[in-house]
C-alpha cells in the first residue's frame, strides 16, 4: 500500500512525464517541496494581510502604550514569517516522515532550511519586541533621556543573537550546549581577537549608561577625534556626533571612557553658558583719576557710590572701570546672575593688560550666546573712552 508521500510523487511523475530512471523520485521530491514552499509563503501572504492586521487594529484600540508600539514596528511582520515559518516545517516534517532514505541529503538541507527559517523568525519577534521596550521606556517615564536603557537592551539582544548561534550549532552538530561551550576554550583568545572592538563597545556602552557620561542630544568634545556636535546614536560599537558643520562622525563607544569628552550638558542644566573673554588695555592710559574725571564718572549711581566710600584716596581709572563693568554685567537681562560674575585683570604682558569678564549668558543656544556675548563686549569696548582707557593696538606698519 502506497504512502501519501509515495502517491503524491507518482502523480507528480506523471505529470511531468519522467520515470525513477530519469531520477523522476527526486524531481518529484524537489518539486513537493517547492509545493509545501509555495503553501507556506501564501500563508504568510494571507496572514500579513489579514491575520496581522486584525490584530494591529485590535492593539491600536487597547489602552496599553506598549501594545501600541508593537503594532506599528516589525514585530508584526516576524510574527507573519513565524506562522509561514511554522507551516513550512510541518510541511517538510510530513514529507520526511512519509518518505524513505534514499534522499536523506535533500531530507536534512530542507529540515535545516525549515529550522533555521522558524527559530530565526522567533528571534526577530523578540528582537523587535526588546526594542519596543525602549520606546515604551521613552514615552511612559519623563526621566527616561536621563536614565536610558537603550544601550542595555542592545547589549540584551547580543547576548540573545550569540545564544541563538550556540543552540542552532549545538543543534546541527547533535550535540549539548555545554559540551560545545567547553569546546569554546580553545577558539577563546581568536574570539577575542576578532570581536575585541565589539566587547569593548559592550562593555563601554554598559558604562556610559550606567555612570550617565554621555545621552542623546548631549553636545560633546572630543579633541582627538576633532569631534564637536550633537550625539544622535548610541551603538554598541559605535557613537554617531553630528558636528557643528552638519558632518557627521563616527567613533568607538569605548572611546567614551578612554578619552577626555567634554560634555555641554551642564551648560544646559544649569542655565548658563560661559563667557570669559579679555580687553587687552594699554598699561600707559591706566592711572589715577583728576577731579575732572571724577566729577564727570560720578553722575553714574554706582560710581559715585565706589567714589564716596574712597574719599581721601587716590582712585585709579581702572578701578572704576572694573566696577561699571561688574554693575552693568549684573543688570543685563542676558546675563545669569545665579551664577558666577567676575570682571578681573590678568598677568601683564607685552600684549598690556587684559581685564577679563567672566560671566555666564542665560541663552545656552549658539546664536543667542554670540549676541548677548557681542553685546556685552560691544559695550564694554564703548565705554572705554569715558574712563579714559585705551585698547592696545600695535602701529599700522
Amino acid at each position: 500500500m502506497q504512502t501519501i508521500h509515495q502517491y503524491i510523487c507518482t502523480q507528480i511523475q506523471t505529470l511531468l512525464g519522467v520515470t525513477e530512471a530519469h531520477g523522476g523520485v527526486a524531481i518529484a521530491y524537489l518539486v513537493l517541496i517547492g509545493i509545501v514552499f509555495a503553501i507556506a509563503f501564501g500563508v504568510y501572504i494571507v496572514t500579513s494581510l489579514l491575520v496581522v492586521h486584525l490584530i494591529q487594529r485590535a492593539f491600536k484600540h487597547t489602552k496599553s502604550i506598549y501594545l501600541h508600539i508593537i503594532a506599528k514596528n516589525k514585530t508584526m511582520d516576524a510574527l507573519s514569517h513565524f506562522i509561514s515559518a511554522s507551516v513550512f516545517y510541518a510541511g517538510i516534517q510530513f514529507i520526511k516522515e512519509q518518505s524513505d532514505a534514499d534522499f536523506a541529503y535533500l531530507q536534512q538541507i530542507a529540515h535545516a532550511i525549515s529550522v533555521l527559517y522558524v527559530s530565526l523568525s522567533l528571534i526577530f519577534i523578540i528582537n523587535y519586541m526588546i526594542l519596543s521596550l525602549n520606546q515604551y521606556y521613552v514615552k511612559k517615564f519623563h526621566f527616561s533621556n536621563q536614565y536610558p536603557i537603550y544601550s542595555y537592551l542592545k547589549v540584551a539582544i547580543v547576548i540573545l543573537w550569540l545564544i541563538w548561534v550556540m543552540l542552532i550549532a549545538a543543534y546541527f552538530a547533535n550535540t549539548s550546549p555545554l559540551t560545545l561551550l567547553t569546546g569554546l576554550g580553545a577558539v577563546s583568545a581568536i574570539f577575542l581577537l576578532l570581536f575585541r572592538d565589539s566587547l569593548l563597545g559592550i562593555v563601554a556602552s554598559i558604562q556610559v549608561t550606567a555612570s550617565n557620561i554621555v545621552r542623546i542630544g548631549d553636545r560633546i568634545i572630543l579633541d582627538k577625534y576633532s569631534v564637536d556636535g550633537d550625539v544622535i546614536d548610541i551603538a554598541i560599537t559605535t557613537v554617531k556626533v553630528l558636528n557643528s558643520d552638519n558632518t557627521i562622525a563616527t567613533i568607538p563607544t569605548y572611546s567614551l571612557i578612554s578619552e577626555v569628552v567634554r560634555n555641554w550638558r551642564g551648560v544646559i542644566e544649569n542655565g548658563g553658558r560661559r563667557i570669559k573673554r579679555s580687553l587687552h588695555l594699554d598699561i600707559d592710559s591706566i592711572g589715577v583719576c583728576n577731579p575732572e574725571l571724577l566729577k564727570k564718572l560720578s553722575e553714574v549711581q554706582v560710581l559715585r557710590n565706589y567714589i564716596e566710600t574712597h574719599l581721601g584716596e587716590e582712585i585709579i581709572n581702572l578701578a572704576l572701570y572694573r566696577t561699571y563693568l561688574l554693575d552693568y554685567l549684573t543688570k543685563h537681562p542676558g546675563i545669569n546672575n545665579k551664577l558666577v560674575t567676575v570682571v578681573r585683570h590678568l598677568e601683564s604682558s607685552v600684549t598690556g593688560l587684559p581685564v577679563e569678564i567672566y560671566a555666564f549668558s542665560n541663552d545656552t543656544s549658539f546664536v543667542g550666546y554670540e549676541a548677548i556675548q557681542a553685546d556685552v563686549f560691544e559695550h564694554c569696548f564703548v565705554a572705554l573712552g569715558k574712563f579714559n582707557l585705551k585698547i592696545l593696538q600695535y602701529p599700522r606698519a
